[in-house]
């Protein structure tokens, strides 16, 4: 009888540890990537440009396969309330992401660091570490620290890709995205955009490379890269200095470098 009892309460505590395992994929003891999750400021900054943040949410939302998870976060303000993972990452989110940001208007402060834990969070509780792509146009003004949750994901994932896709053009603001890139070790991107069609390019690439790895979602393979605050070439104006860069292939990238759509100077 006692040697009964112990064997069916070992093959339940197997049969726990299997569904376990199920549960949270990992990779090399790191969770592993899968999804997009969506965040956008809404801060007051953000108002000149929210209707072409919407039209290019519209865009990307569109184009996620219906298999793949996604979730929203939206911020303005610096209270806790203020910072909202809605709906929440899963499944057949494509209509409720797209009601949402209908609903939505930009007024308050840019907890960006508030965001970036949230974000986090996400991860964690789901055990699933989400490409993450970020419209945003302004700096920290909460008093919060974003590179630390940029840190502590990147210590939990496997492979984390994150894209910002914003308005701004100043320069502190734009070096601190290329810091949140490089202390996630991300291979995404920072894309200015100045208008919705900047914008639809910028949701391409994103989408287009992701499909092809998911260990490269931000590869760019469109025009040159530089430094933030400085100003970027587009492919035909490189080529001009360079013959090689008529080859896309071969326009090198490295993590943290801003894109700016359209060329020329902001």
């Amino acid at each position: 009888m006692k040697r009964t009892l112990f064997f069916s309460a070992l093959l339940g505590l197997l049969s726990l540890a299997g569904h376990a395992e199920e549960k949270t994929v990992k990779v090399e003891g790191k969770l592993k990537a899968e999804g997009i999750l969506i965040v956008v400021d809404r801060s007051g900054s953000m108002d000149s440009v929210f209707a072409q943040i919407k039209t290019n949410m519209k865009d990307l939302v569109g184009r996620i396969p219906k298999d793949e998870p996604s979730g929203l976060i939206h911020f303005a303000g610096c209270e806790d309330k203020d910072v909202v993972h809605s709906p929440s990452f899963g499944l057949g989110n494509h209509d409720k992401i797209l009601a949402t940001m209908g609903r939505l208007e930009a007024a308050g402060s840019t907890a960006l660091a508030k965001a970036m834990e949230m974000a986090y969070g996400v991860m964690k509780n789901t055990g699933t570490c989400a490409q993450l792509v970020l419209f945003t146009d302004g700096y920290e003004t909460c008093g919060g620290n974003p590179l630390i949750w940029a840190k502590k994901a990147s210590e939990m994932c496997a492979e984390l890709n994150v894209n910002v896709i914003t308005s701004s053009s100043d320069e502190k603001t734009l070096e601190l995205y290329n810091k949140m890139l490089q202390a996630m070790k991300s291979k995404g991107k920072i894309y200015q955009v100045d208008s919705i069609s900047d914008g639809t390019k910028a949701v391409t690439d994103i989408l287009q490379e992701g499909k092809k790895s998911q260990r490269a979602f931000g590869q760019l393979k469109q025009g040159k890269t530089q430094e933030s605050g400085s100003t970027s070439k587009t492919e035909d104006e490189a080529a001009k200095n360079d013959p090689k860069k008529k080859d896309p292939a071969k326009a090198g990238q490295s993590q943290g470098q801003t894109q700016k759509k359209g060329g020329g100077d902001k």
